[in-house]
Formats: structure tokens, C-alpha cells, sequence
């Protein structure tokens, strides 16, 4: 990876994401099951799914379908992945927000202000 990314052009990261959740889910509640209920994945994917589909076809950019990913969790996932996650994505998302080009620097804000919230 650059030093720099489009905003733009990165709404294919967030996408990857989702396939990347889809593809593993049974793996995430297997994990799960193991300390818990067994529901993360199922979570996980309704979550990512959800957000899919509010992407799909959209002009938006990465920091814009990191927010869509975050609202999705907070609001319509719920539990304790909803808030967790969905604070991580929205935050990366809003470091990433300021310009047409993302840097390390943006992201790495986003990710430090994920990890205080």
C-alpha cells in the first residue's frame, strides 16, 4: 500500500470487508461458542450483510461507507459487537473524512480515537 489512498475510489475496502465477514462466519461463532453463545458470526454477518446492501451501487467513499458500517452495528445489531465495533468503524471512518486523499496519518487518528472510545 501507498503512502496515500483515495477516499473516493476506497469504498472496495469496506466491500472486502463484508465478504470477508460472510466467508467467515460459522469460523466467528465457532470461536465464540468456545467463550460465549456462539452468535458473533451470525451477528457479524447480519451486520456486514445489512451494510452490503446500503452501499451497493452508492457513490460514496471509504470514509462514508465506514460510517454507514459503524451506524449499521450501533443502531441494528446491538449487543455488545453493535456498540464495540460500530464505534471502531465510525471513528476510523471520521479520521479518514477530511480530504480526497487518506494518509497513514489520517488513518492512524481514526484508529487511536477508535481505541479511546
Amino acid at each position: 500500500m501507498g503512502e496515500t489512498f483515495k477516499n473516493s475510489e476506497a469504498r472496495i475496502i469496506v466491500e472486502n470487508l463484508v465478504t470477508c465477514i460472510k466467508k467467515n462466519v460459522d469460523y466467528l461463532s465457532e470461536v465464540d461458542g468456545k467463550i460465549a453463545d456462539g452468535d458473533h458470526g451470525i451477528n457479524m454477518q447480519k451486520g456486514f450483510t445489512i451494510t452490503g446492501q446500503r452501499i451497493e451501487g452508492k457513490s460514496m467513499g471509504f470514509s462514508e461507507a465506514m460510517n454507514v458500517l459503524g451506524d449499521v452495528l450501533i443502531s441494528e445489531i446491538g449487543g455488545s459487537m453493535g456498540p464495540i465495533y460500530g464505534s471502531y468503524f465510525m471513528e476510523i471512518g471520521d479520521g479518514c473524512a477530511a480530504g480526497e486523499d487518506v494518509t497513514k496519518a489520517d488513518y492512524l487518528a481514526g484508529y487511536e480515537n477508535a481505541l479511546e472510545v
